[in-house]
C-alpha cells in the first residue's frame, strides 16, 4: 500500500478522527501496514493501541515486540514504553536493570519522563544492579549510534 509515511499519516487520521470518521480498527490496519514497511512511528502507535486494546485485543507481548523494534530505530517514546514494560513485567519477565538501561537511552534522546522514571527506579536498585544497567545502557547507545549510520 504505497509509502509507509503516507500510510502512517492516514492511520493517525483514522485513530483520531481527523478529517475522517474515527475508526480505530482501520487505524490498526494502517499502522500494521506501515509497521511492516519498517516505519518506527507506526510501530510505536500500533504497539500503544495493542497495549491499550484500542481497535484490537490487548496483547502485551506483541506491544513489547513493536516497542522493541521502534526503540531499536531510535524512537524515544518507544524506548520509554519498552522500559516501562520491563519494569512492570508486561509481556516480558520483570527486569529492573533492563528497564533502567532503556530509560537511560530514552533520557539521552530528550525524554523528560524517562529521566524521572530512571531516578525513581534507581532508588530501588543496589550498586551491582546500577552498574549492570549502566553497562547495558552504554551498549544500547553504541548499538543505536551504529545503526543510525
Amino acid at each position: 500500500m504505497g509509502s509507509a509515511e503516507a500510510t502512517f499519516n492516514l492511520g493517525i487520521m483514522f485513530e483520531y478522527g481527523d478529517g475522517v470518521a474515527r475508526d480505530e480498527e482501520q487505524a490498526v490496519r494502517l499502522y500494521s501496514s506501515a509497521a511492516l514497511q519498517g516505519h518506527a512511528g507506526a510501530r510505536f502507535n500500533l504497539g500503544t493501541m495493542i497495549e491499550q486494546g484500542r481497535g484490537t485485543p490487548v496483547n502485551h507481548e506483541i506491544a513489547l515486540e513493536l516497542f522493541q523494534l521502534a526503540a531499536n530505530q531510535g524512537h524515544a517514546k518507544a524506548q520509554v514504553n519498552l522500559a516501562a514494560k520491563y519494569y512492570l513485567g508486561e509481556g516480558v519477565e520483570e527486569d529492573i536493570v533492563t528497564a533502567y538501561a532503556w530509560f537511560t537511552v530514552a533520557a539521552s534522546n530528550g525524554e523528560e519522563k524517562a529521566i524521572l522514571n530512571r531516578q525513581v527506579i534507581g532508588q530501588d536498585m543496589d550498586e551491582s544492579q546500577l552498574e549492570r544497567a549502566r553497562t547495558l545502557s552504554e551498549t544500547l547507545l553504541e548499538k543505536l549510534q551504529v545503526s543510525e549510520h
